[in-house]
Order: C-alpha cells, then structure tokens, then sequence
C-alpha cells in the first residue's frame, strides 16, 4: 500500500501525489520479474489524502487479495486457476524458458506461506 506525500507530483497529467493512494502484490522470480504490473490498484481523490488521517486494509484469502481504504474496497486480485505464474504472464511476456518456481505448490503460491507486507509513506522528492 502507497501513499505519497507530495502535493505537486504529476505523471502525465495526473496528481500520483497526495491524491493517489496504491495496492501492489509483488511476485516473481526475482525483483525485476516481479508480476506487479498484473496486481496493481490505483485510486485517486482529488482532494487529497493527506489532510485526515485514513485506514488502509488488506483481506488475505487463498482465492484473492481484498484492497480498501477506509472501509471501502478499491479493488482485488483474484488468484486464476492457473496461479499467480500465469496472473504474472511470466512465459508470454519473458519467454517459454521461464520454469514455474511454484508449480507444485498452491495456487496462491507464492502467498501460500509467510511473507512481508509493506506499507510506505514516500515523502519528499524534487519537483
């Protein structure tokens, strides 16, 4: 979960700033093959984020990932039948020579076992 603290940052006309708040699940192979671009949820207010406080949530279920802020879902990533090896396109998008790490496992897998949620507050920046 993402939240920004500048007020004027703009990525092709649109405040990713204080008016943008962000899920991602990260997954993959490694940390640049990483699935994300497949697990990303955006929302945009355009008063602002960071004039209350608010409450950021993740319902973790083996069938999806549930996103919400402040009691109000801003969308989910449902796992397919074929996992998260194929939510993150690994073969079409880096090639057939991609191995599935986790082909015996769940079909939630990676998120079958412990991991690290991350929450992050960015500030600053140069504008």
């Amino acid at each position: 979960m993402e939240s920004r603290g500048n007020k004027n940052l703009q990525k092709d006309g649109v405040n990713i700033g204080t008016e943008q708040f962000g899920s991602t699940l990260h997954f993959g192979v490694d940390y640049v093959i990483n699935g994300m671009q497949y697990a990303h949820l955006e929302k945009n207010d355009p008063s602002g984020f960071n004039s209350n406080f608010h409450t950021y949530s993740v319902e973790w279920t083996p069938e999806k990932f549930i996103f919400a802020l402040d009691g109000n879902s801003i969308g989910e990533v449902v796992v397919p039948e074929g996992g998260f090896w194929e939510l993150g396109q690994f073969e079409s998008d880096y090639g057939e020579g991609m191995v599935n790490p986790w082909k015996e496992y769940a079909k939630n897998a990676p998120f079958d076992k412990d991991f690290y949620l991350v929450l992050n507050m960015a500030v600053g920046g140069t504008m």
